[in-house]
């Protein structure tokens, strides 16, 4: 009963279709038993991600609208038909009253980049992949209210507080162009690079430093610095890859190399010293 329809049409000629879920505003005494894993209520799959997994212990007391498929005809794609199909849904349910709207899918770079061009950013990547897509599941979202802006905004913040973490564990195995479309314009929220940690990365960009000695100022700088020049497009695919496989998944160097074809680890350092050098470059904060 939650489920709705809606469809594109140009006269009688159907362009593209859509499936959306009504979900949340669950009584406050579910609040706790969802937060905690122990209930799960059907129906209901971005509240509950959001507070069982995202750690957003309000999201189930919120409305969503959560687009369950999207599909354009494949004659008439690349028009932008999608893009104008989900605004005129996020309208509606705005219209309705709800707080946020969004999706979960699997996450590809190509998937993160078409909810971005509609408005919708990532606010959670699961720590699992999907047994049937091999991917990760992500949730994106945008704000349809103020009590829904209010949680947006703490999810985007804590995004990458946890993604940091998560990267060099669960999922230090995930495609670093994956972790690039997901860390695009999240906020930093840290304080910015001291005078002795400015004077560590210099000496690392001139080669007079080892990566490992400099390891945790790298990894500061690539908090506060990669997703705004991710945003801005200043790195190279294969310079984000490097320092989110170095630096943020810590991985074997060997993998590095082998997943970037470059000749070797001396490459492989020439790669992170460049980067670095934009990432310190790259906005008032990371200088």
């Amino acid at each position: 009963p939650n489920i709705e329809a809606a469809v594109l049409r140009a006269g009688d000629t159907v362009l593209a279709t859509a499936l959306t879920a009504r979900e949340g505003r669950l009584p406050e005494r579910l609040l706790a038993p969802i937060f905690e894993g122990q209930r799960r209520p059907r129906g209901h799959l971005l509240p509950q991600t959001l507070s069982a997994h995202a750690g957003l212990f309000d999201a189930p007391g919120l409305g969503f609208t959560r687009i369950v498929r999207l599909a354009v005809h494949p004659a008439a794609r690349g028009h932008g038909l999608g893009r104008r199909m989900v605004h005129a849904l996020a309208e509606q349910a705005a219209t309705a009253g709800h707080d946020l709207f969004g999706a979960s899918f699997g996450a590809t770079p190509g998937l993160l980049r078409f909810w971005r061009r509609c408005g919708l950013l990532p606010v959670q990547l699961g720590s699992h992949r999907n047994a049937a897509s091999g991917a990760h599941a992500a949730v994106v979202l945008g704000p349809l209210s103020a009590a829904g802006s209010q949680l947006f905004d703490s999810a985007r913040q804590r995004l990458l507080q946890r993604m940091t973490v998560m990267l060099n564990g669960p999922l230090r195995q995930t495609e670093p162009a994956v972790i690039a479309e997901l860390l695009r314009g999240t906020p930093a929220g840290e304080p910015p690079l001291d005078a002795d940690e400015r004077r560590e990365l210099i000496a690392f960009v001139d080669a007079s430093r080892g990566f490992e000695a400099v390891l945790p100022a790298l990894h500061r700088l690539t908090r506060i610095a990669l997703p705004r020049a991710l945003d801005d497009d200043a790195l190279s695919p294969e310079q984000a890859a490097a320092l989110i496989t170095c630096i943020l998944q810590q991985r074997d160097w060997n993998q590095v190399v082998h997943l970037l074809d470059l000749p070797g680890k001396p490459a492989l350092l020439s790669t992170l010293r460049t980067a670095v050098s934009v990432l310190r470059e790259h906005g008032p904060d990371a200088r």
